[in-house]
């Protein structure tokens, strides 16, 4: 069983980003070794934890994709994830960011129907009572009920636009304009020098 373990490890280790086919891999892998189901998720939970911050959305999403199944033994899956699934996620969603945050909160509406009600519940206090934002799901409703707390904005907030840059006046067609003005004053001053010498010449 060791080494099989090892090598699911190393699956998981490999996994680098939250690409389909490498999460793909490691559920249809967890569902072969169902056998193996509490190690397994035992395995899964740890590299969770130990995946820096900007990581952790792997590790949750291989969760997820397990629990969502629809592999016989997913409901085996469920049951050994509900023992951990609130330490798990109030641990990720508390080194997490704002951003990172929202596809947690993905994962959290698509269990609804997965886990106990009472474990939902208590995962949505849990987490609200961190983030007052946070919904709250209870057992006997499956909507959200509204926070007493006032809200705190975990959603990333939209950017600010850029400041348009300064758009400096085309230097070009002003100087077109100026070089034109040259000319025709040129020609102009040609022009009166000639009539000049013309009536110069009339008048001598």
């Amino acid at each position: 069983m060791s080494a099989i373990i090892d090598f699911f490890n190393a699956e998981l280790d490999a996994a680098t980003t939250e690409s389909c086919p490498d999460i793909k891999l490691i559920k249809e892998l967890a569902y072969e070794l169902s056998k193996f189901a509490a190690n397994v998720v035992a395995s899964i939970c740890g590299y969770i934890r130990q995946l820096p911050a900007d990581k952790k959305m792997i590790g949750v999403q291989i969760m997820d994709a397990i629990i969502n199944g629809d592999h016989p033994s997913a409901d085996e899956y469920r049951r050994l994830f509900d023992t951990e699934l609130v330490a798990i996620i109030v641990e990720t969603f508390e080194k997490v960011d704002e951003i990172m945050r929202l596809p947690l909160h993905a994962c959290r509406r698509s269990w609804q129907t997965r886990f106990p009600a009472s474990t939902l519940e208590q995962l949505d206090r849990a987490l609200n009572a961190i983030d007052p934002a946070w919904p709250i799901t209870t057992p006997t409703t499956a909507e959200p009920v509204k926070s007493t707390k006032p809200a705190k904005a975990w959603r990333p907030k939209p950017k600010k636009p850029a400041d348009s840059p300064t758009i400096l006046p085309d230097a070009t067609p002003q100087l077109a304009d100026e070089k034109q003005k040259e000319t025709f004053d040129a020609d102009v001053n040609l022009l009166i020098e000639k009539l000049t010498c013309l009536c110069i010449h009339d008048y001598l």
